[in-house]
């Protein structure tokens, strides 16, 4: 964040998005986000509605006085109608220089789907139009286009968004020049006198978006053909050029080719990637960044190579997602399982801060291994009936309550005049019993809930209830634990082991007040939700 601070242009969100995806606490940095982008927005909307106009001329000297007017019939409501608005009159609310034409886009839709940003969706989807625009309508420079795609498919959300124009964009940059056998050698003039050069990091690209965009059914032998020039033309110090006969080494060609030869993993790939992470250390700035005129911004670059830092040692902590096949684990899952959180809070109970549990739940998972195998899915103010409703549409493997319980040992929904409605054992049980589906694991996080979360293994392998009343800063910090856990392949035994120790580490003295209670018959180390051999 030092770093970031210290460079333009939106340096900070690639820094926060780097820190979250390794398990950093960013809540307060997301909220100055959230707060810019909200300010830009309405500068960028209010924009739409003016017009620089001349308002006084004078026609003695000839000079003219020019200021904004409000365009008539032009209402805030329908500039705010973003979709609806075309990019010339409403511009976007961010930008960046020159340099990050191609990465702010995707620096800022990694921004959302890293620090859980809502509220700006409509942004999002005319971005997505206007790309699919452009590249079925317009065409679009190969070279520009194939750093564009790589720095996109950095994103799991933009894939999601755009996959379409993608998939053309990528189907545009793996068209070659007349009398070239490969996209990436292009013709340049030197001295009058064309020739055919090698991109490196046009080459990389293809590798990496086929990977991300079609795996199954990419085109193999230009892939193939690609990874060999990658692999040929590496110099003996570590490095990549960004062209076959620039003599200069790049930094980001280096951090690129590394991210394409990690995923598809050709024979020799970890000499190459083992080279190229040295030389990477070698030139790291004193600052702790990596700096190279010509990219984007040092904070762009710094993250970019510390993933590729990440993927030339064999991990998986990276800012984007890897496929189950690149997590480095003895036994891998075969299906995504779902977390179902349920919150409570009556207006007659204390108020619980479940959004902040929720958010360092959420931060947990994403620094795991296998953080795009474990989905979490929340619902609020969960009402008796929601909790038939949520069951059945989402048939989830983990449920987790959390909110308020009764001495009486009863787990508070909201009930009528949104005041505290206690739900029976009986109740709880015949829930389970006729909702059980995937199910294996039940969480009540509420006050003396350990005999509802007892009766619930009658029909589940295995639930946690509380044993006594256990207080906010204890319930985020076992839950969170125990969620990061699962994520990397622990079991359940694991995780809320290592539920209890992260109270003891924090010096919080609930460390007695969790149960794990299981069915009769089940081991609770031998259940594993992902990533293991479960019984």
């Amino acid at each position: 964040m030092y770093a970031a601070d210290d460079y333009e242009c939106y340096g900070d969100q690639e820094a926060i998005v780097y820190l979250v995806s390794r398990g950093y606490d960013c809540a307060e940095r997301i909220r100055d986000v959230v707060s810019t982008w909200k300010h830009a927005a309405q500068r960028s909307i209010e924009g739409c509605m003016r017009e620089v106009r001349p308002l006084v001329v004078d026609s003695k000297t000839g000079t003219t006085e020019w200021g904004e007017v409000i365009l008539p019939g032009k209402h805030y409501a329908e500039a705010s109608d973003i979709l609806d608005q075309s990019p010339f009159w409403l511009r976007d609310f961010w930008g960046g220089s020159d340099y990050q034409e191609f990465s702010i886009d995707a620096t800022m839709l990694r921004t959302v789907e890293w620090c859980n940003i809502g509220g700006f969706d409509e942004w999002w989807l005319r971005l997505a139009n206007e790309h699919y625009e452009a590249v079925t309508q317009g065409g679009i420079e190969p070279i520009p286009a194939s750093f564009f795609l790589f720095n996109m498919c950095r994103s799991d959300y933009a894939i999601q968004l755009m996959r379409k124009a993608f998939n053309r964009m990528l189907e545009a940059i793996e068209l070659s020049e007349p009398r070239q056998p490969y996209p990436w050698r292009r013709w340049t003039w030197g001295e009058d006198t064309p020739r055919a050069i090698d991109h490196f990091t046009y080459a990389a690209s293809i590798v990496f978006a086929n990977e991300r965009l079609c795996p199954h059914h990419s085109d193999t032998e230009l892939v193939d053909r690609a990874l060999e020039a990658l692999l040929k033309h590496q110099d003996t110090v570590g490095y990549w050029r960004c062209w076959a006969d620039n003599p200069e080494p790049a930094m980001d060609t280096t951090a690129m080719v590394i991210h394409a030869l990690a995923m598809k993993r050709p024979r020799g790939w970890e000499l190459a990637a083992s080279a190229a992470r040295d030389w990477l250390w070698s030139v790291q700035d004193r600052s702790g960044c990596w700096v190279d005129s010509g990219c984007p911004d040092s904070v762009y670059l710094t993250v970019l190579v510390l993933d590729a830092l990440e993927l030339a040692g064999g991990g998986s902590r990276v800012t984007f997602g890897l496929a189950p096949s690149l997590v480095q684990k003895e036994v891998l899952p075969m299906h995504k399982i779902k977390a179902l959180f349920l919150a409570a809070n009556p207006a007659d109970t204390q108020k619980l801060s479940l959004d902040k549990q929720i958010r360092a739940i959420t931060e947990k998972i994403r620094a795991t291994d296998y953080r795009d195998l474990l989905e979490l899915v929340s619902v609020w103010a969960v009402r008796p009936d929601d909790l038939l409703q949520s069951l059945n549409e989402h048939r989830p493997h983990i449920v987790h309550f959390s909110g308020h319980g009764s001495q009486a040992g009863e787990i508070l929904v909201v009930g009528d005049n949104d005041q505290s409605r206690p739900i029976s054992t009986k109740a709880i049980k015949t829930l389970f019993k006729t909702l059980k589906d995937n199910i294996r694991v039940v969480i009540l996080d509420a006050c003396y809930s350990k005999s509802q979360a007892e009766a619930i293994t009658e029909v589940v392998d295995c639930a946690i209830g509380m044993d006594d009343a256990v207080g906010e800063a204890a319930a985020t910090i076992f839950t969170a634990s125990f969620y990061r856990a699962i994520g990397f392949g622990r079991s359940v035994q694991e995780a809320f082991d290592q539920g209890i120790a992260a109270l003891l580490l924090e010096n919080i003295p609930e460390e007695n007040v969790p149960k794990l209670l299981v069915k009769s018959g089940v081991d609770a180390s031998q259940v594993f939700l992902i990533g293991g051999a479960s019984q």
